[in-house]
């Protein structure tokens, strides 16, 4: 199984701790944009994301290259159909930015310690921006997917803030 943090530095980590290595950046966007998504991509769009400088069929090409390199790193993680790509949603447990979005959104009330406790948890996924350092020079599509996700992700946490702000108001105001 895989771990992913892409929040802050990014790290991708083998069940045994050991750091994963790839041999392009293209490989490890692929891997993080399946990862975070958590759904299943046409082949031709992702081609497009990521060689979008390139003919459809240079695009192509070089999405399956990038898939036979990467699928050699993570296995199974990587669901590969005909048409699309997707990233198993058991391995998805382990990417934080997953985590950190359906934890927010199984705690949109907190109205209990309980919940306040897990909510608290829940932002400390949100270990610094998405993303933050990660730059593809030739893929401006991925970079604005970036850039879209990155303000998405830090208004979650923001709105995470508000709901415990809220609450311990709403307890300070009950004693």
């Amino acid at each position: 199984m895989l771990q992913m943090n892409l929040f802050g530095s990014i790290k991708l980590a083998s069940s045994d701790a050991t750091i994963l290595r790839f041999r392009s950046q293209k490989e490890v966007a692929l891997l993080i944009y399946l990862a975070h998504t958590g759904q299943p991509h046409r082949r031709d769009t992702l081609a497009d994301l990521l060689w979008d400088a390139r003919s459809s069929k240079q695009a192509l090409g070089n999405l399956r290259t990038a898939l036979t390199r990467l699928r050699q790193q993570v296995g199974d993680a990587i669901i590969v159909t005909r048409d699309t790509l997707a990233f198993d949603l058991n391995a998805r447990q382990q990417v934080d930015s997953g985590c950190f979005e359906a934890q927010l959104q199984a705690l949109a009330t907190c109205r209990s310690a309980e919940k306040a406790r897990q909510l608290h948890t829940a932002l400390t996924c949100y270990a610094g921006v998405f993303l933050g350092a990660f730059i593809l020079p030739t893929a401006p599509r991925f970079n604005d997917w970036v850039m879209v996700e990155q303000e998405r992700l830090a208004r979650l946490m923001q709105v995470g803030y508000q709901r415990l702000i809220s609450y311990a108001l709403e307890r300070v105001g009950q004693t």
